[in-house]
């Protein structure tokens, strides 16, 4: 499809492990860690992570605190920052996430100045049912309080559940952006 189309270029989330396509750059992306360090199914890894990082261009590394390998790849950093201005600051916050690491996403909330009264977190890609958007809704009215929510989050919402809920739009800032932009420069001279 992208022949036809006419495009160049490919960027996957997710397709380190799928040995079927054929990769010019592969980015590991580290959070807080790799779990309990097991592979499936005790564990939430595909393969070791020495096995992986074999195949890898560079790490790209998201958050605080140490870096959970030694590697000898490149290393990039990389923080979340909000897409736009955001006037939550000392807003009363209930907010509510799916995600991998929602705790990030709390800690950037106050970062950002929100006063967060509440926060629920839910497993990652979890299905929101109508009843605990309804119950969400209720604890923000509650307590006078906005409902706040990942993107990733948002956009799995119903039209009508998204109704009064607030989102937080990041984006990725790299502190080595000339290290990314070094490797894409190699791969466009190939």
């Amino acid at each position: 499809m992208a022949d036809e189309q006419g495009f160049d270029v490919i960027i996957m989330d997710d397709g380190h492990q799928n040995f079927s396509l054929a990769k010019d750059l592969s980015l590991v992306v580290i959070g807080s860690g790799f779990g309990n360090n097991r592979m499936l199914p005790a564990g939430p890894l595909r393969e070791s992570v020495a096995q992986g990082l074999k195949r890898a261009d560079a790490i790209v590394v998201t958050g605080e605190g140490p870096l959970p390998v030694n590697a000898s790849l490149p290393l990039i950093e990389s923080h979340l920052v909000p897409v736009g201005e955001v006037s939550w600051s000392g807003k009363r916050v209930i907010a509510f996430a799916g995600i991998a690491n929602p705790e990030r996403f709390f800690c950037l909330l106050a970062d950002l100045g929100a006063n967060t009264v509440e926060v629920r977190a839910f497993a990652d890609h979890h299905p929101y049912s109508s009843a605990e958007i309804t119950q969400l809704k209720s604890r923000a009215l509650a307590e006078n309080a906005l409902l706040l929510t990942t993107e990733k989050d948002f956009v799995r919402l119903s039209p009508k559940q998204r109704e009064g809920i607030e989102l937080l739009r990041v984006r990725a800032e790299f502190t080595q952006a000339e290290l990314i932009e070094g490797l894409l420069n190699q791969l466009m001279r190939r």
